[in-house]
């Protein structure tokens, strides 16, 4: 063994060492599980469906239109299609409250907000991926 390296298991027993965290209790454990995402990120979670729900009241207001049913508020009950449906027209519909075309990069974080808002419900579709058919 080098030098540098300390010996951690010593005839089967575990040698405590300093690079773990002191232990914590069963609560700590959940309350840390609900926190996956940063706040920032969380906040990107509630933008984009703000904008998502605010465009498809908007867009289901035309009576000659396909309505949109895909629903954030329920990812479980969302299919791929109709996801896939509703998104490609979102970004190319999708515009600031002023009327002014959002930057491009800003709906591609639109469209990824989307994908981390999904993998945070468990659903883990990728959405820009070109050897997807249905996106």
């Amino acid at each position: 063994m080098h030098g540098a390296q300390k010996k951690v298991w010593d005839n089967g027993q575990c040698n405590p060492t300093s690079h773990f965290k002191a232990l914590v209790s069963e609560d700590h454990i959940e309350e840390y599980s609900q926190k996956k995402f940063a706040s920032e990120t969380v906040k990107k979670f509630c933008w984009v469906k703000k904008i998502f729900l605010d465009w498809k009241c908007n867009r289901n207001k035309y009576p000659d239109l396909v309505p949109i049913t895909a629903d954030l508020e329920n990812p479980s009950r969302l299919m791929k299609a109709e996801l896939s449906y509703a998104l490609v027209r979102f970004v190319s519909e999708v515009k600031k409250v002023d009327g002014t075309d959002y930057l491009l990069k800003t709906v591609y974080e639109l469209v990824i907000s989307v994908q981390m808002y999904l993998e945070s419900k468990g659903i883990f579709w990728k959405l820009l991926d070109e050897n997807d058919t249905v996106f």
